[in-house]
């Protein structure tokens, strides 16, 4: 069974604002330096006024069981689906390296909340391996619980540098 990490976070500034944060190429790259990827790009895949679909390609050390393996390196993607008029995204992360039967993946949602906005943003991760598939899904949870504070201050800056 999957386990599953949830963060919401409130900002006073409108939904549209914090649109223009989450769909900056400049703020995907931010994100992915702060949680630790060596290198990232952005791949456009589609766009229309409705759907705005593409890939984060990232450059990150290994990580296993053991925690992060500094002496090799791995290409990674995260594919990104948005629905632009419910400001809601699914996304599902594929590794370079294969993992056994490993997914990852989650969601974010912008809502109106008064004069401001909330971001709610699900990870979710499954490993299928007897015994130790538990254990291995609470340590990718627990790493990624530690890095929520890292991706609101990336949005905040990024946030800032916005034209008023």
């Amino acid at each position: 069974m999957a386990r599953k990490s949830e963060n919401v976070i409130r900002f006073d500034f409108p939904p549209e604002r914090l649109m223009q944060v989450l769909l900056d190429p400049g703020f995907q790259v931010a994100r992915d330096k702060a949680n630790g990827s060596l290198e990232s790009r952005v791949e456009e895949k589609s766009r229309t006024a409705e759907r705005f679909v593409y890939s984060m390609h990232t450059k990150d050390y290994a990580r296993g069981m053991t925690g992060i393996d500094k002496s090799k390196i791995e290409d990674n993607r995260a594919d990104y689906e948005w629905d632009l008029k419910a400001r809601k995204a699914t996304w599902t992360y594929h590794p370079s390296a294969q993992l056994g039967p490993v997914k990852v993946w989650g969601t974010i949602k912008v809502e109106a909340d008064g004069a401001g906005c909330r971001l709610t943003n699900t990870f979710e991760v499954e490993v299928k391996i007897p015994l130790i598939g538990g254990q291995a899904e609470k340590m990718v949870l627990k790493e990624v619980d530690k890095s929520w504070p890292g991706f609101e201050r990336t949005i905040r800056e990024h946030h800032a540098k916005l034209p008023k």
